[in-house]
């Protein structure tokens, strides 16, 4: 391609967003609002993906083994349990080292004046290679009824974060795509605007032997401009809304995992930006090769 024929296609392209001035604001708008949600919608599931994680990489299973058991048979059980699949570790807890714990954790309750004895059983401790082991291994252990007093565990909390994620990705999505066909419709329309502008001067170009994408070219310039604007724009305004609020984040809340590194924000940055630059074309092209098919 000539670089006379590449400046012909920008100076067109310019042409045709200021005689679409208001549309080309308003596809521009419409993008922005679309991306916006987008990059919100990433970054909270990101976040929250993360914070699953976290919680999943911290959940265990406390047994607390009857009272009457001596050390070989709990030590008998651990082994066993060490070789069931999906358990990842078994740690035995001393109720002599868990009671010194809880105490120092509790001090200002001053608890040796009024307990003189011990009142933790000895426990074990289990580490899971996945969450979603964990009911499983739950029905497992309920057969030990005769060495197991008590099972605790925090399962719960993970399948809430978890199903309020999924909830949070199928609504996320649902909405997103519908805004993309709300920004495809105004950059459609935006561009066919255009395209009725200059039909004489399209029947013309036809007439001199221009091929179909020649005539195209402007139109995919003109709606790759839109969609890279409103994703400039949303991308700005993500990046300092989500700067000020990931900061307050980690002052008030430091033992959640947020996402704050550059470089998993640049993926989320750079899908943004690519998305808008995709939507405008995709809407030019369907709008300009429609209008062409009429003419």
């Amino acid at each position: 391609m000539s670089l006379s024929a590449i400046l012909f296609f920008i100076r067109e392209t310019f042409i045709g967003l200021k005689r679409s001035g208001l549309m080309t604001i308003i596809a521009i708008a419409t993008v922005t609002i679309t991306l916006i949600i987008l990059g919100l919608f990433l970054l909270i599931s990101v976040n929250l993906g993360k914070v699953t994680d976290d919680i999943v990489s911290r959940l265990e299973i406390r047994l607390f083994v009857k009272s009457n058991l001596k050390l070989e048979e709990i030590k008998s059980f651990q082994q066993k349990l060490n070789n069931v699949q999906g358990i990842q570790k078994v740690t035995f807890v001393n109720n002599a080292d868990a009671w010194t714990s809880f105490k120092s954790s509790y001090d200002h309750l001053n608890l040796e004046s009024y307990i003189t004895e011990n009142p933790l059983p000895h426990s074990l401790v289990l580490k899971l290679d996945r969450y979603q082991d964990i009911k499983p291994i739950i029905l497992y252990l309920k057969r030990y009824d005769s060495l197991i007093d008590d099972i605790v565990y925090g399962g719960e909390l993970a399948d809430r974060v978890d199903i309020f994620r999924r909830f949070m990705s199928f609504s996320g999505w649902a909405l997103i795509c519908l805004l993309v066909l709300a920004s495809l419709f105004i950059i459609v329309n935006t561009i066919r605007l255009t395209v009725m502008a200059r039909n004489e001067e399209i029947v013309i170009m036809r007439l001199v032997g221009a091929t179909d994408l020649f005539i195209k070219c402007p139109f995919l310039m003109e709606g790759f401009i839109i969609g890279v604007l409103g994703a400039a724009s949303a991308t700005a305004l993500l990046y300092s809304v989500y700067s000020i609020i990931i900061s307050h984040l980690i002052e008030k809340m430091p033992f959640f995992p947020f996402i704050s590194d550059s470089a998993s924000l640049i993926y989320i940055y750079g899908f943004v930006l690519i998305t808008g630059a995709i939507i405008g074309t995709f809407g030019a092209y369907i709008s300009v090769t429609r209008s062409l098919k009429k003419g």
